[in-house]
């Protein structure tokens, strides 16, 4: 498994075979594979997207307001 990474191969691929199926990425990936199918591959897509849309949203702020921003939240969850 590791040469065929090492030469830029899919590990899906090598799940396919493991697993005798087709199309890992587009079902759970590899992700769903090492977790049992607990995570699959869209939770971690959704969450990319929702932390691109959090930054894009306080990108806008400065570094020192984003950390009162962020501390006032702490505060306010206690």
């Amino acid at each position: 498994m590791f040469e065929w990474i090492k030469d830029d191969k899919s590990l899906n691929r090598v799940i396919e075979e493991i697993l005798n199926t087709q199309n890992n990425k587009k079902s759970s990936g590899i992700s769903g594979y090492l977790t049992n199918g607990y995570y699959k591959r869209s939770y971690f897509d959704s969450t990319a997207v929702i932390s691109a849309i959090q930054f894009m949203l306080n990108s806008s702020l400065t570094y020192e307001e984003l950390e009162k921003k962020i501390n006032n939240e702490r505060l306010n969850e206690y």
